[in-house]
């Protein structure tokens, strides 16, 4: 992994939004706020969802409601999901990038589908092959970071 990246993580199990209500009013929680903030800091995306009946988890929409293009445009968004099986999760990672692409986030082409037996008990990804996909994901996404974030600050004609 590129040494120069800084990570940040927002777990959503532990990170509880309230539900958004489209009317404002829930963006003046504290939460929400600290929330905007650290997704407005950010130079780019990793987002990871669970597979839920072929789609992203309504904690993970909700998170993503409170946020506009602003919080997404020029900043590449790299995409993964834990789902049931190998052959699932496609529905899941196609409904991520639309609702990615509609904040005007750049999602990239790659993407990661973890089933669970590639996780162990520790609940840990334990296959070579899983995580040379997760770091080449990584490898593609910070180079776009950092061009799009010189883009964003005028640095690049």
């Amino acid at each position: 992994m590129n040494d120069k990246a800084e990570t940040d993580t927002i777990a959503l199990n532990r990170y509880i939004l309230p539900l958004f209500d489209g009317k404002g009013s829930t963006k003046q929680n504290e939460k929400v706020q600290h929330f905007i903030e650290r997704c407005t800091e950010a130079d780019a995306f990793i987002i990871c969802t669970p597979e839920y009946h072929n789609g992203i988890s309504g904690a993970l929409k909700n998170a993503l409601d409170f946020l506009n293009k602003v919080h997404f445009h020029q900043k590449p968004v790299g995409i993964l999901c834990a789902s049931g099986s190998e052959s699932t999760g496609l529905n899941a990672l196609n409904q991520l990038r639309l609702v990615c692409r509609g904040l005007s986030g750049s999602v990239l082409t790659s993407q990661v589908v973890v089933s669970p037996d590639k996780i162990n008990d520790d609940k840990q990804i334990d296959h070579e092959g899983v995580l040379a996909n997760i770091e080449n994901l990584i490898q593609e996404l910070i180079p776009f970071a950092e061009f799009l974030k010189e883009r964003r600050h005028g640095e690049y004609v």
